[in-house]
């Protein structure tokens, strides 16, 4: 948003009838007016609004230069926002200072509206113990939200991570019953994120084209780069990307131990090897983040299920 006169606005205007193209943003939603967020519907341009829960969250992690609030410079826009988008995704990121109140940031942004909650830890980061047991007793605290929702016949909202830990729960079932170690749809290496198969590509000021979105840890001479404006797609630079992703050499955090380990296709490739130099070393924290999630929807379909919960057997055959 910061370039909306210099780059959004007149690239959206200059596409319109030489290009059709699909637009979408990332944006931590400081910079939105009425007129620009009509522009944008207007527009069909989609934009995942980064916001991480509670007033006292998001002004501590996202300050403004001014010391205004980020977060009532945001919420302000939030009703109009979601008249437009009820199915709107905000992505809210949780660091080693912010885990300890993970559920109330969950339910501030439900309370807000919201029913598509995409929470992320910042796997560039190494939660010590006693970040891990916070975060732990915060999600004990959301778990419990869940139950008791689905038992008093309400359909609870459930942040991303959830709705794929019951698909991974099946998934894992499947895979062992029928001896297929890491052979699902999502292990398979034309259904990975950011190798440049998926109908997208990043674009950096340079003209540089990358199989992710995330630009800023991509550089020319990193596995990622396939070609720029200029010169075109490399098709060589796409298959080389490819043919270097193995889901059997995926490894983590004692994979041997881990509750989807028979599903695991090694999380985003870019972070692991900005983290590790490696593609398939998977960050310590994100083992940590899939396997608690996993476990705790785990003891929620148990919970749900011994009880025969109907509200909750529509939403886990749903996710799963």
């Amino acid at each position: 948003m910061l370039e909306w006169d210099s780059i959004i606005y007149p690239l959206i205007e200059w596409s319109k009838n030489r290009y059709p193209a699909k637009f979408n943003m990332t944006t931590n939603g400081t910079l939105f007016t009425e007129d620009r967020l009509n522009y944008l519907f207007e527009n069909n341009v989609s934009f995942l609004l980064s916001m991480d829960g509670c007033k006292e969250t998001q002004d501590e992690n996202r300050p403004m230069k001014n010391y205004k609030s980020s977060y009532d410079t945001i919420v302000k826009y939030i009703p109009q926002i979601l008249k437009s988008r009820p199915g709107q995704t905000v992505r809210m990121t949780i660091n080693s200072k912010s885990c300890s109140h993970f559920f109330e940031d969950v339910l501030s942004l439900i309370r807000l509206g919201f029913v598509n909650i995409s929470a992320i830890p910042n796997f560039f980061e190494n939660w010590n113990d006693e970040a891990k047991q916070s975060f732990l007793e915060s999600l004990a605290r959301y778990e419990k939200y869940v139950i008791e929702q689905f038992q008093a016949g309400n359909t609870p909202v459930l942040f991303f991570g959830y709705r794929e830990a019951f698909h991974k729960i099946v998934q894992t079932i499947q895979a062992e019953r029928n001896n297929m170690y890491r052979q699902v749809d999502e292990c398979k290496v034309t259904n990975q994120c950011g190798f440049g198969i998926r109908r997208s590509v990043s674009i950096d000021p340079d003209g540089n084209l990358y199989g992710c979105h995330h630009i800023s840890p991509l550089m020319r001479e990193g596995p990622f780069w396939i070609g720029d404006i200029y010169a075109g797609l490399q098709e060589d630079k796409v298959r080389m990307l490819l043919d270097q992703y193995d889901p059997q050499k995926v490894s983590g955090t004692d994979c041997s131990k881990c509750p989807i380990d028979w599903v695991c296709n090694g999380g985003c490739k870019p972070n692991n090897y900005q983290i590790n130099a490696n593609i398939h070393k998977v960050p310590r924290l994100y083992c940590f983040w899939e396997q608690e999630v996993v476990m705790s929807a785990y003891r929620i379909a148990c919970r749900l299920g011994a009880e025969k919960n109907e509200s909750f057997r529509s939403v886990f055959q749903r996710d799963s």
